[in-house]
């Protein structure tokens, strides 16, 4: 059920809300947690024209800032899970 409700939500984002721009500043909270549009839409995302349709708040800043974290708890987590291992 989960997969369907992906493909609808990616469906209805691409169909309805993308091509409209009141649509998309009244749901752009929402489509901050949808990244759909962002794995679909891969010519809008490298021209930076899906930023300024869905008025996204996402900058060159707040992707490093992502970056540094995921990095930070995978070796984090790594180094906890690897270190009670025995690998002999």
């Amino acid at each position: 059920i989960n997969f369907i409700l992906v493909i609808v939500t990616s469906l209805i984002c691409i169909w309805g809300i993308m091509d409209n721009n009141i649509l998309a500043t009244k749901y752009g909270a929402l489509l901050k947690f949808t990244p759909i549009l962002y794995i679909l839409d891969i010519f809008e995302v490298l021209s930076g024209n899906i930023s300024v349709r869905l008025a996204s708040s996402i900058n060159i800043f707040f992707v490093l800032i992502v970056c540094l974290v995921w990095s930070l708890i995978m070796m984090f987590l790594s180094t906890y899970i690897f270190a009670k291992r025995d690998f002999d």
